[in-house]
């Protein structure tokens, strides 16, 4: 790959010689050890480096406005007469849009560049898109980064749109369950490097 805005990279692949851990993300949760074995082989670490994969967990939903709620809705009991409106401004919101996708509910799908702070026009646009929506159950799942961008912009968010508004959180995980061995190479770290008062 190459270095941005050529390609994804934020820093060289050369940085990859100062870590003492590496964490790949992204990871499919169904990786074997053949997987993991190639994986390794392509990095050529040294014995001191350390490597770990990671995917991302999806987290139950969380209301953007608690104040707003009084029953919070599980994904996964959702069905096919509910519609769930998907708002994203991120990099790279596929992998957001098919988790919504996997479930039941119909999934309509409303993508902003990334970074996109949001107007008036577009909060008006999405109370548009959440109004023509069918269904039993209608609600609008956003990622956490856009949830922030919404919050502030809580006073011009009609009530309706406030009670609507819901959060698809993620939490990595690192896959084989090595958390605790990562753990345990962050404290021997700062053990070791502590600096005496």
């Amino acid at each position: 790959d190459k270095m941005l805005p050529y390609g994804r990279l934020r820093e060289s692949s050369r940085g990859i010689n100062r870590a003492d851990v590496l964490v790949v993300g992204k990871c499919p949760t169904n990786m074997r050890p053949y997987d993991y074995r190639q994986v390794d082989s392509d990095y050529d670490l040294q014995p001191y480096q350390h490597l770990f994969f990671s995917h991302f967990e999806y987290l139950p939903l969380e209301p953007v406005f608690p104040d707003m709620v009084t029953a919070v809705p599980y994904i996964d009991w959702l069905n096919q007469g509910d519609t769930v409106l998907a708002i994203a401004g991120i990099g790279n919101p596929r992998p957001f849009v098919r988790y919504l996708k996997s479930f039941s509910a119909k999934v309509k799908v409303d993508i902003f560049p990334d970074h996109h702070q949001y107007t008036r026009k577009d909060i008006e646009y999405i109370l548009g898109r959440y109004r023509s929506l069918k269904g039993k159950q209608r609600i609008i799942v956003t990622t956490e980064k856009d949830a922030a961008r919404f919050m502030a912009h809580a006073a011009t968010l009609t009530p309706r749109l406030r009670q609507a508004l819901w959060v698809q959180g993620i939490r990595p995980r690192l896959l084989f369950g090595k958390e605790k061995d990562l753990h345990h190479l962050i404290l021997q770290y700062v053990t070791e490097n502590q600096r005496n008062r």
